[in-house]
């Protein structure tokens, strides 16, 4: 078999990456693996063999615009190579890449699905999240198969109406969880922030579809109940500016910690209190799976494998977009200790029995893209 994938991972062209490492395991399922990467001109990337059978191609595009046409160009490079299949990592720009260059060389077409954009959260988000619903759910129909990450995402396309040509595969994201499970690091933030006998901990991009700003809403009205409660969040994102202005203009900036990217997020997982987490929309959660490999009981919005994975016994789940609801869970977390305890048990045992190890993921990967054929 030999494959196409699609996408804008930039970091396939860093020695050493865990994109990169991911990629050519990719490829020694199969026959020849070319991924075409979706870059601009500037960017400066050129075609490069990272391994025996796995070379990298970039678009060079001179606009994002033309992202999706560039790729399909690259079908004369690629006919008379019997390519069995055109991947994409998502049902847009990706997507639509994919399905114009599968037309061009004759090749079966498998698109995945990683976030629920079907949730309202992700339309309301922007004018290009609207055209990417409209996209998506065109490009669903056209896919000879998809993989989903979730059981959400699939919900969400059967309630959407949208007729696929086969059921979607459910292949939930390869997360290497040991790290996360030795419990290493207990007194790690309690040595960087003494001043905080209790500490919610958030790790995620600073990016609107997170909904920082709804966490501080919520730990604000609970800060005055819970005095030695501090918030942590680890993450980098365009939003950092605004969220740093809103804890200052709230006289609240004291006891939030803004920790930037971290390499690695374990030491945090380990030492934290409570897991927060105030996504609009997610169609999988791998800080959901980080947290709940740490021990560490989980406060979360109704998003992603939340309910699906980790249960109602599991995680103290509140609604989407709202202050009190949130506030109200966490304040439960914070009073009972022991059911934080409880949850946390039950949230790692389901997380060990959900996830796959090394083998059985990428054999169901090569399962998914053999179903297409």
């Amino acid at each position: 078999m030999k494959v196409i994938m699609i996408g804008t991972e930039r970091r396939l062209y860093e020695e050493g990456s865990g994109s990169r490492t991911r990629i050519i395991a990719y490829g020694s399922l199969v026959e020849e693996l070319h991924v075409i990467v979706l870059t601009k001109k500037s960017d400066n990337y050129q075609q490069t063999k990272i391994s025996h059978n796995v070379t990298l191609y970039p678009t060079q595009s001179r606009s994002k615009l033309l992202y999706p046409f560039d790729a399909a160009k690259m079908g004369a490079h690629f006919r008379g190579k019997a390519i069995s299949l055109v991947s994409a990592q998502d049902p847009f720009e990706s997507g639509l890449a994919a399905f114009l260059l599968s037309r061009k060389i004759g090749s079966r077409l498998h698109l995945q699905v990683h976030t629920d954009f079907l949730s309202p959260y992700f339309k309301r988000e922007s004018v290009i999240n609207w055209f990417r619903v409209i996209l998506g759910r065109f490009l669903l129909k056209q896919a000879d198969c998809i993989r989903v990450v979730s059981q959400r995402i699939v919900d969400s396309i059967m309630e959407d109406g949208i007729v696929l040509k086969q059921e979607p595969v459910v292949l939930p994201i390869y997360v290497d969880v040991d790290i996360f499970l030795r419990r290493e690091h207990g007194t790690f933030l309690k040595r960087r922030y003494p001043q905080f006998e209790t500490t919610i901990l958030m790790v995620n991009r600073l990016e609107r579809e997170k909904n920082v700003l709804l966490a501080f809403r919520a730990f604000e009205k609970i800060v005055k109940q819970f005095p030695k409660t501090g918030l942590v969040v680890v993450g980098s994102g365009s939003q950092r500016t605004r969220l740093e202005n809103f804890v200052k203009k709230k006289n609240i900036a004291d006891r939030i910690a803004f920790e930037g990217w971290q390499d690695n997020t374990a030491p945090y997982y380990q030492s934290a209190t409570i897991f927060l987490s105030t996504s609009n929309y997610e169609g999988y959660g791998v800080s959901l799976v980080e947290a709940a490999a740490s021990h560490l009981p989980i406060v979360t919005t109704d998003i992603g494998i939340a309910r699906e994975l980790l249960g109602e016994d599991g995680v103290f789940i509140g609604e989407v977009g709202r202050i009190d609801s949130i506030a109200r869970e966490l304040e439960r977390a914070l009073q009972d200790p022991e059911r934080r305890e409880g949850y946390a048990n039950r949230a790692q045992e389901r997380m060990k029995n959900y996830l796959l190890d090394t083998d059985e993921y990428f054999n169901r990967y090569k399962d998914a893209w053999e179903k297409c054929l």
